[in-house]
Protein backbone atom coordinates (compact mmCIF):
# COMPACT_ATOMS: atom_id res chain seq x y z
CA UNK A 1 0.00 0.00 0.00
CA UNK A 2 3.01 2.29 -0.99
CA UNK A 3 1.72 5.93 -1.35
CA UNK A 4 2.60 6.89 -4.93
CA UNK A 5 2.97 10.46 -4.66
CA UNK A 6 5.64 11.84 -7.83
CA UNK A 7 4.42 8.83 -9.96
CA UNK A 8 3.71 10.94 -13.02
CA UNK A 9 -0.28 10.53 -13.52
CA UNK A 10 -0.59 8.20 -11.10
CA UNK A 11 -2.85 9.79 -8.39
CA UNK A 12 -1.70 9.53 -4.57
CA UNK A 13 -2.89 7.49 -2.32
CA UNK A 14 -3.03 8.11 1.05
CA UNK A 15 -0.54 6.27 3.33
CA UNK A 16 -1.75 3.37 5.36
CA UNK A 17 -0.81 2.73 8.95
CA UNK A 18 -1.62 -0.47 10.74
CA UNK A 19 -2.65 -0.15 14.57
CA UNK A 20 -2.27 -2.60 16.79
CA UNK A 21 -3.73 -2.04 20.09
CA UNK A 22 -6.30 -4.31 22.10
CA UNK A 23 -7.62 -1.60 24.17
CA UNK A 24 -10.73 -0.47 21.53
CA UNK A 25 -10.09 2.79 22.78
CA UNK A 26 -7.14 3.13 21.94
CA UNK A 27 -7.52 2.20 18.53
CA UNK A 28 -10.70 4.37 17.89
CA UNK A 29 -8.82 7.73 19.21
CA UNK A 30 -5.76 6.61 16.78
CA UNK A 31 -8.03 6.22 13.56
CA UNK A 32 -9.94 9.69 14.46
CA UNK A 33 -6.57 11.15 14.42
CA UNK A 34 -4.68 9.49 12.11
CA UNK A 35 -7.68 9.72 9.56
CA UNK A 36 -7.46 13.62 10.27
CA UNK A 37 -4.34 13.63 9.13
CA UNK A 38 -5.42 11.98 5.64
CA UNK A 39 -3.68 8.38 6.46
CA UNK A 40 -5.68 5.11 6.12
CA UNK A 41 -5.91 2.98 8.81
CA UNK A 42 -6.38 -0.76 9.58
CA UNK A 43 -6.37 -2.57 12.78
CA UNK A 44 -5.78 -5.29 14.79
CA UNK A 45 -6.73 -6.16 18.63
CA UNK A 46 -3.73 -9.21 18.91
CA UNK A 47 -0.35 -10.18 17.65
CA UNK A 48 -1.42 -12.51 15.47
CA UNK A 49 -3.92 -10.38 13.52
CA UNK A 50 -1.10 -7.69 13.41
CA UNK A 51 1.09 -10.13 11.91
CA UNK A 52 -1.51 -11.29 9.27
CA UNK A 53 -2.37 -7.95 8.10
CA UNK A 54 0.58 -6.72 8.46
CA UNK A 55 2.05 -9.33 5.54
CA UNK A 56 -1.26 -9.45 3.76
CA UNK A 57 -1.99 -5.36 3.62
CA UNK A 58 1.43 -4.10 3.56
CA UNK A 59 0.96 -1.52 5.27
CA UNK A 60 3.13 2.14 5.44
CA UNK A 61 3.76 2.15 9.11
CA UNK A 62 2.94 0.48 12.13
CA UNK A 63 1.59 1.52 15.43
CA UNK A 64 2.30 -1.37 17.87
CA UNK A 65 1.36 -1.89 20.98
CA UNK A 66 3.81 -3.85 23.66
CA UNK A 67 1.46 -6.04 25.91
CA UNK A 68 -1.01 -7.71 23.42
CA UNK A 69 -3.22 -11.18 23.36
CA UNK A 70 -1.47 -14.33 21.41
CA UNK A 71 1.57 -12.72 20.61
CA UNK A 72 3.63 -9.64 22.24
CA UNK A 73 4.25 -6.51 20.31
CA UNK A 74 7.69 -7.62 20.73
CA UNK A 75 7.44 -10.94 18.82
CA UNK A 76 5.39 -9.05 16.06
CA UNK A 77 8.39 -7.07 15.17
CA UNK A 78 10.62 -9.23 15.21
CA UNK A 79 8.81 -11.40 12.71
CA UNK A 80 8.49 -8.11 10.84
CA UNK A 81 12.00 -7.59 10.99
CA UNK A 82 12.65 -10.83 9.21
CA UNK A 83 9.83 -10.21 6.01
CA UNK A 84 11.90 -10.59 3.36
CA UNK A 85 9.97 -8.40 1.04
CA UNK A 86 9.50 -5.93 3.53
CA UNK A 87 12.43 -5.82 6.08
CA UNK A 88 12.32 -2.02 6.87
CA UNK A 89 8.98 -1.13 7.64
CA UNK A 90 8.65 1.51 9.91
CA UNK A 91 7.34 0.36 13.14
CA UNK A 92 6.42 2.68 16.13
CA UNK A 93 6.09 0.46 19.72
CA UNK A 94 3.94 2.07 22.26
CA UNK A 95 3.34 0.83 25.93
CA UNK A 96 2.46 2.10 29.21
CA UNK A 97 6.06 0.56 30.05
CA UNK A 98 7.51 3.35 30.11
CA UNK A 99 10.96 1.86 31.84
CA UNK A 100 14.12 1.94 30.19
CA UNK A 101 14.48 -2.21 29.65
CA UNK A 102 11.33 -2.11 27.86
CA UNK A 103 12.22 0.34 25.69
CA UNK A 104 15.97 -1.72 25.17
CA UNK A 105 13.75 -4.36 24.41
CA UNK A 106 11.80 -2.99 21.73
CA UNK A 107 14.80 -1.55 19.54
CA UNK A 108 16.79 -4.64 20.17
CA UNK A 109 13.71 -6.02 18.71
CA UNK A 110 13.73 -3.80 15.63
CA UNK A 111 11.56 -0.71 16.58
CA UNK A 112 11.99 2.35 14.66
CA UNK A 113 10.30 4.54 18.06
CA UNK A 114 9.17 4.30 20.69
CA UNK A 115 6.41 6.18 22.77
CA UNK A 116 5.43 6.05 26.20
CA UNK A 117 1.19 5.54 26.95
CA UNK A 118 -0.45 7.80 27.74
CA UNK A 119 1.11 9.94 24.52
CA UNK A 120 0.16 12.90 22.72
CA UNK A 121 -1.79 12.08 19.52
CA UNK A 122 -0.08 15.40 17.92
CA UNK A 123 3.63 13.67 18.86
CA UNK A 124 2.96 10.63 17.08
CA UNK A 125 1.76 12.43 13.73
CA UNK A 126 4.91 13.85 14.13
CA UNK A 127 7.15 10.99 14.49
CA UNK A 128 4.92 9.28 11.84
CA UNK A 129 5.47 12.16 9.25
CA UNK A 130 9.26 11.56 10.10
CA UNK A 131 9.69 7.51 10.09
CA UNK A 132 7.38 8.01 6.13
CA UNK A 133 9.82 10.47 4.87
CA UNK A 134 12.88 8.53 5.85
CA UNK A 135 11.62 5.44 4.37
CA UNK A 136 10.51 6.57 0.95
CA UNK A 137 13.88 7.87 0.74
CA UNK A 138 15.02 4.72 1.34
CA UNK A 139 12.86 3.17 -0.76
CA UNK A 140 14.08 5.40 -3.46
CA UNK A 141 17.84 4.67 -2.90
CA UNK A 142 17.15 1.08 -2.63
CA UNK A 143 15.48 1.64 -6.47
CA UNK A 144 18.03 3.51 -7.77
CA UNK A 145 20.73 1.12 -6.53
CA UNK A 146 19.16 -2.22 -8.24
CA UNK A 147 18.94 0.54 -11.34
CA UNK A 148 22.38 0.72 -10.95
CA UNK A 149 23.27 -3.06 -10.64
CA UNK A 150 21.05 -3.55 -13.74
CA UNK A 151 23.04 -1.08 -15.62
CA UNK A 152 26.81 -2.65 -14.67
CA UNK A 153 25.27 -5.97 -15.13
CA UNK A 154 24.56 -5.28 -18.88
CA UNK A 155 27.53 -3.26 -19.52
CA UNK A 156 29.90 -5.76 -17.67
CA UNK A 157 27.71 -8.46 -20.24
CA UNK A 158 28.01 -5.92 -23.62
CA UNK A 159 32.20 -5.87 -22.43
CA UNK A 160 32.23 -9.65 -22.40
CA UNK A 161 30.69 -10.18 -25.99
CA UNK A 162 32.68 -6.95 -26.82
CA UNK A 163 30.10 -4.90 -28.19
CA UNK A 164 31.03 -2.31 -25.24
CA UNK A 165 31.56 1.08 -26.91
Amino acid sequence: MRSLAGAGTQTAVAPCILVVDDDRRVVDLLNIALAAHGYRVVSAVDGEEAVRIALGKRPDLVVLDVRLPKKSGFEVCEILRQDPDDPFLPIIMVSAASEMDARLQGFARGADDYLAKPFSPKELIARIKRLLARAAEAREARRRGREAETELARTRDSVKRGTWR
